[in-house]
């Protein structure tokens, strides 16, 4: 069951109360993660940044869901500070972008074909 890192959402805004109970209701697993210092901290090598809607970020999802792939997912719609870590550490904004040990990548194919690779 994939995996999505909770403790960096806006639970007072609805667009992050939304991402959590779509997370829920298509399988995906809660774990906790913090924003420290400006920076996302999850207990895991991978962060997969997405927006919730777009069509890019759920073939990712749906990829990962179907390889039983667990990977930490942050949303940036309505979470001010995951998108300003993104553009922060990325350069921009784009969703979806997997950090790999702190490094972007992004573009659904390439983030899918890395995860083929690394996770068959």
């Amino acid at each position: 069951m994939p995996a999505i890192g909770f403790g960096t959402y806006r639970v007072n805004g609805l667009a992050g109360v939304d991402t959590i109970v779509h997370a829920l209701e298509n399988g995906y697993r809660l774990i906790p993660c913090s924003v420290l210092g400006g920076t996302i901290m999850t207990e895991s090598k991978y962060t997969l940044y997405v927006l919730d809607g777009c069509p890019f970020c759920s073939k990712v999802l749906t990829y990962m869901k179907e390889h039983g792939i667990e990977l930490p997912v942050v949303s940036i719609t309505g979470n001010e500070a995951a998108r300003a870590e993104l553009v922060r550490v990325g350069g921009k904004a784009q969703c979806p972008c997997l950090f790999i040990d702190g490094k972007p990548m992004y573009e659904s194919g390439d983030i899918v074909d890395y995860l083929a690779k690394t996770f068959a």
